[in-house]
């Protein structure tokens, strides 16, 4: 090479030499891009943590502001900041091992967005609701004792307090459901949540709504409150009010219903669903034979039998189709297959001769004659197995597949799990 205008021969290193420079450039070069790799996941976690502490700081704001003015954070309150939740990769930051000191070197704002973060708002704003309740039963102790005859109960008073956007509550005939209605009412007037003219209260029948807005009445204004302004009406009523309100003319009521004909109308409406959707007619075929029989719990299906076979000399349960079958969920089957017009025959004798010194001849449960097709109702839960109490039941069910299998006849199976969750019927329309 020249240099200066000099001609520079340089020399060359030994190979080991050579091996030793190569593997300290490695290092040095590998050390360098990891240390530029760690800053910049440094400065983008700083830009993320930044969006997220605003993001963070904004939500806990806000929700001081909504707990303070309506007492509850509701669902659309926390999907309205779920929204809100900066993009981009948060998490994959977080779990990065190499800036794990940094993280944790961070303010106190930070590390409390991070936990929110984590955390996710479901579980803040649970236990923030769990508080506002807890606070409010104790405050409003007196007044959950007044509002209605008899003292609520904690349950009502719970259900009272609560106010998301949507609730559902489930209770038993007698439970208090009308003085809960009352209550929540009065609460809202009591807080300042609702104003008294956007306060409605639903019934089923007109007897239930006059009787709420009686009780709205002799329960509110003793405790100084504005009950006057709160409705109470029918759904039907409520129906034709908005109808009447939004077009300017409120329609006139059915023909069929005026004149009582409304269960019969009904049958005509489901008749015509029945015929034009086949998932509608299994669907209700199943309400049909669910609603007027209990379904048993795992296990008992011969439990308490009802019916007594003279041909056989048996008891058990009586179909639609007239004969005694041993399971309520063999019936249950029956009556299907009856409602649908499926032409089955019970326990016949198997085509094959299955005797030998271990089993008697084989009848299957059910068999389709008009397409050669068995079929076994099994009493197996949804992992596919017996009641602990059927010793022995599952080699059957091992035997009764395998004799079909031999044989190359076709086998149709259901179990108790499937009549549980309906999926048996599914199964049997689709075969």
């Amino acid at each position: 090479m020249q240099l200066d205008g000099r001609r520079v021969v340089l020399q060359g290193i030994p190979n080991r030499s050579a091996r030793g420079l190569a593997l300290a450039f490695e290092t040095t070069l590998a050390r360098h891009v990891e240390t530029v790799r760690v800053d910049r996941a440094r400065s983008s976690f700083d830009q993320a943590a930044a969006d997220v502490e605003a993001w963070a700081a904004a939500f806990f704001d806000a929700a001081r502001t909504h707990l303070a003015a309506k007492g509850w954070l509701t669902r659309e309150f926390r999907l309205r900041w779920e929204t809100r939740k900066p993009a981009g990769d948060f998490d994959k930051l977080l779990n990065e091992a190499s800036i794990a000191e940094h993280i944790e070197a961070q303010n106190g704002a930070v590390l409390e967005a991070i936990d929110l973060w984590k955390a996710g708002l479901g579980g803040y704003i649970a236990a923030w609701n769990e508080g506002h309740l807890e606070k409010e039963l104790e405050a409003c102790r007196d007044f959950f004792n007044r509002v209605e005859r008899s003292p609520l109960t904690d349950e009502q008073a719970r259900a009272v307090v609560c106010f998301d956007n949507r609730v559902q509550v489930v209770a038993s005939a007698g439970s208090g459901k009308t003085s809960t209605m009352v209550a929540k009412a009065a609460y809202a007037l009591h807080r300042n949540l609702v104003p008294a003219e956007k306060i409605l209260l639903l019934a089923f029948n007109t007897d239930a709504a006059r009787e709420l807005q009686q009780r709205i009445h002799d329960r509110l204004h003793p405790l100084g409150l504005d009950g006057g302004n709160v409705a109470a009406q029918t759904f039907h009523a409520f129906g034709l009010d908005v109808i009447g309100r939004a077009t300017g003319r409120k329609p006139a009521l059915a023909p069929w219903l005026d004149s009582g004909q409304d269960s019969e109308q009904l049958m005509r409406i489901v008749d015509e669903l029945k015929a034009a959707d086949p998932i509608f007619r299994t669907r209700w075929d199943l309400f049909r034979i669910v609603l007027g029989r209990d379904l048993p719990a795992f296990g008992q299906e011969e439990d308490d039998p009802e019916d007594w076979d003279q041909g056989s000399k048996s008891i058990g349960f009586q179909t639609l189709q007239g004969e005694v079958v041993k399971s309520q969920g063999e019936r249950m089957i029956a009556d299907w297959l009856f409602y649908n017009g499926v032409r089955y025959s019970y326990e016949t004798r198997y085509e094959h001769d299955t005797t030998d010194a271990t089993h008697r001849q084989y009848s299957p449960d059910f068999h389709y004659p008009g397409i050669n097709v068995y079929h076994e109702h099994f009493a197996l839960d949804k992992d596919g197995l017996p009641p602990s109490e059927f010793h022995g039941y599952l080699d059957g069910v091992i035997w009764k597949r395998a004799t079909h299998q031999r044989y190359g006849t076709t086998l149709l199976e259901t179990t108790m799990a499937g009549l549980w969750d309906g999926t048996a019927f599914v199964y049997l329309a689709r075969n």
